[in-house]
């Protein structure tokens, strides 16, 4: 039996290590659904990404994406055309058939990427504050995975369960994570199926 509420622990050392769809960078597997899909057959799909350069975004069409900045000093963003600047902890969601690119302010940048497969799922990511004891819910159907960004967390349950930046939990309950530092917050929910 696990740890209470966790109903599975990705450690940073443990990201899998992938090619963008396009080649022009390299990503890193949080978890995907079904277990072993591609980015042609992914339900839906959680990594890290560090961007080293200026450049175009992957085309996924049928996908709705979700960005955030979570490691650098910003960088502006184009997508259908329209540049905006991107702050650190802010979620931007766009559609993964437009055109998109990134120009970087100042340096290489890693942010964190939701991926959802626009019919089948729908998803979110927020940016739990860096209070020193957070409260997780979990709603019905909802899939629930916490990223540490920063800092030093464990569960109230479990504190010698340490977790630090990049580490991932699934939870399956209402958990209390207790320490200091960022956390993400991504819910996923199956979409209703269309007879």
């Amino acid at each position: 039996m696990g740890p209470v509420g966790i109903a599975e622990i990705v450690r940073a050392s443990a990201l899998r290590e992938m090619a963008w769809a396009n080649g022009a960078g390299t990503t890193y597997e949080v978890a995907v659904s079904p277990a072993g899909a591609g980015l042609a057959d992914f339900d839906w799909r959680i990594s890290l990404a560090d961007i080293s350069v200026d450049g175009d975004f992957s085309v996924l069409p049928g996908v709705d994406r979700v960005l955030v900045l979570i490691e650098g000093e910003g960088m502006d963003l184009t997508v259908a055309g329209q540049t905006r600047a991107l702050e650190p902890w802010a979620p931007v969601n766009f559609a993964g058939e437009a055109a998109a690119s990134c120009t970087l302010r100042h340096g290489p940048t890693r942010d964190l990427n939701l991926m959802c497969r626009r019919s089948r799922v729908a998803g979110s990511v927020e940016i739990l504050p860096g209070a020193s004891v957070l409260d997780v819910r979990v709603q019905q159907g909802e899939t629930v995975w916490l990223g540490v960004l920063a800092g030093a967390w464990a569960t109230e349950a479990e504190p010698d369960l340490a977790l630090g930046p990049r580490d991932f939990i699934r939870i399956d309950r209402p958990i209390t994570l207790v320490g200091h530092g960022l956390v993400a917050r991504v819910g996923l929910h199956a979409r209703p199926t269309v007879p």
